[in-house]
């Protein structure tokens, strides 16, 4: 679409991506069951009006079975219908690649969270209920083809509890008295079973969109060597750690904002939404190569040939190698002795640990909550002394939480809804002085009784059932001084580049070559903080 303006002798263009020109063809006859995504593809580019349109479809799902009649509907209504679309009934990603476009399952690429102090400067949380049904009225059909409703008439949510506010929904379901389903009997329980499996894939959860403003590393002159290590792709997942706001998500990249001019990100979003799955449309030069992995369907003759290796002649040069070593996907998996998931013997003849370079100073971390497995341990504490003591339907805390005597501390639920904290008191000699109970409303406020100075903490499923320490990032609680906004405060502003060297023996010179200089009046417990000069 194009916009003249004579007078101010401008002119003004809106483009779309090419794969929009299939607007315009239709489907004459179009209709699958139980195909592959493959297969339905296939059936699309055999059966639309200009069946010469010179696009090639892809996919990377040879599992999911697909039923659905798209006659007479236009290309791109039945690949991108948000209802009843391939992409939504598949619960696929749409990648266009020019005139490759390729339906490929979810992201599992994972990449280093971007945690407040470090590289996320501000987060905006939007959580929105609406499309959320944690009570479902399953209906099916009796041999007549008449409603019929289960004998408890409606299934719940296995995370309802007596606070949730009830949003119920009827839905009907394929299930009928026949060949498949002999008796009512059979239908009932294949009924609760579906409802049942709705809930698991998140129709009971709310759809939560978060906007980050972060700093990318490499988008700082210090870090230009890193700077492909910690690039972020529309599909990626990751994990958002604001501990000053009590957020702590894990979710799929769908949106960004890059300055272009620049060369950098600006700030993107990530979204939550198992409830109503996000449809994520993504051009080519937003991926890394070889993050695609797909079977082609060529020109409606089928799988010819796979992504890794079709098409030789097109794929021969470098700018279309999609085998080419991208660096951000092959760097070795995140742990201690790694800076953002990148082995630094790998890249520097001197090791480097998390503990020797850190980008922004705070005090104590406002969540008191241990948020690491590691931090947690297999069993109970006793009430009666506070020792440890063998259970598979409780974790504790494996160290003692000191607090401040005389301190209001308020205790909130940040991931699950139904599990349960126990907080057992000590004073400085570990003598047990006594606990909380069960508590079971949030959120929940206590200071230390007398003469108590720490405290450890118990975790267990409303339920009852069995909890492990790897539940714990599913369980996530706050605990933090009431009445202060994040409770963290951040002690000095540094300039971007400043880092932090545990030893103070150490020059920054030796890691990163230039000129540094101390810091002055850095926070206390951090005094070798330096600049570059």
């Amino acid at each position: 679409r194009f916009e003249k303006d004579t007078e101010n002798l401008t002119v003004k263009a809106w483009a779309r991506h090419v794969y929009y020109d299939l607007l315009g063809n239709v489907l004459v006859t179009c209709a699958v069951d139980g195909d592959t995504i493959g297969d339905a593809l296939n059936e699309m580019a055999l059966n639309c009006t200009q069946v010469d349109h010179g696009f090639r479809f892809g996919t990377d799902d040879t599992e999911t079975m697909i039923t659905a009649d798209w006659s007479l509907k236009g290309m791109v209504e039945a690949q991108l219908d948000p209802d009843e679309g391939l992409a939504s009934l598949g619960n696929l990603r749409v990648i266009r690649d020019n005139y490759d476009v390729f339906f490929v399952k979810r992201s599992t690429t994972a990449r280093a969270p971007i945690t407040y102090g470090r590289t996320l400067l501000g987060v905006r949380v939007d959580i929105n209920e609406d499309a959320v049904i944690n009570r479902i009225v399953p209906v099916g059909k009796t041999s007549a083809g008449d409603p019929l409703l289960t004998d408890t008439v409606y299934v719940d949510s296995p995370r309802n509890d007596a606070a949730t506010m009830i949003r119920a929904k009827v839905i009907e379901y394929d299930a009928q008295v026949g060949d498949d389903y002999p008796t009512e009997a059979d239908v009932k329980t294949e009924l609760t079973a579906r409802a049942n499996a709705d809930f698991e894939a998140g129709i009971d959860l709310p759809e939560v969109s978060v906007n980050v403003n972060m700093l990318q590393l490499g988008d700082t002159e210090e870090y230009q060597q890193y700077k492909d290590l910690d690039r972020l792709y529309l599909g990626d997942l990751i994990r958002v750690i604001d501990n000053v706001h009590g957020v702590d998500v894990e979710a799929e990249i769908n949106e960004y904002d890059f300055d272009c001019l620049a060369g950098r990100y600006t700030s993107l979003t990530i979204g939550v939404t198992d409830s109503m799955r996000l449809i994520g449309s993504v051009s080519g030069f937003m991926i890394p190569d070889n993050a695609v992995s797909s079977t082609k369907i060529v020109g409606g003759t089928g799988n010819a040939d796979t992504l890794d290796g079709h098409d030789s002649t097109y794929f021969a040069t470098a700018e279309h190698d999609h085998d080419a070593e991208y660096l951000g996907l092959t760097a070795k998996a995140a742990d201690a002795d790694k800076l953002g998931g990148i082995d630094a013997d790998d890249y520097s003849t001197t090791q480097q640990t998390n503990d020797s370079i850190k980008l922004a100073v705070t005090s104590q971390s406002a969540n008191l909550f241990p948020s690491d497995p590691s931090d947690w341990s297999q069993g109970s504490i006793s009430s009666s002394n506070g020792s440890n003591t063998a259970a598979t339907n409780r974790i504790r805390s494996a160290d003692y939480i000191t607090l401040n005597a005389g301190t209001l501390y308020t205790v909130s639920r940040v991931k699950s809804l139904t599990r349960q904290i126990f907080l057992h008191y000590y004073n400085s000699s570990n003598t047990y002085i006594g606990n909380s109970g069960w508590v079971t409303t949030y959120p929940y406020s206590f200071s230390l009784p007398s003469g108590a100075t720490k405290i450890r903490v118990l975790i267990r499923k409303a339920g009852d059932s069995s909890i492990y320490p790897t539940d714990v990032p599913g369980t996530l609680f706050s605990i933090v001084p009431a009445g202060v906004s994040g409770g963290v405060h951040v002690d000095a502003i540094y300039p971007v580049g400043a880092i932090y060297m545990s030893n103070v023996s150490t020059s920054p010179s030796t890691l990163f070559g230039g000129t540094w200089s101390a810091i002055s009046n850095p926070p206390t417990g951090a005094s070798y903080w330096w600049e570059r000069t």
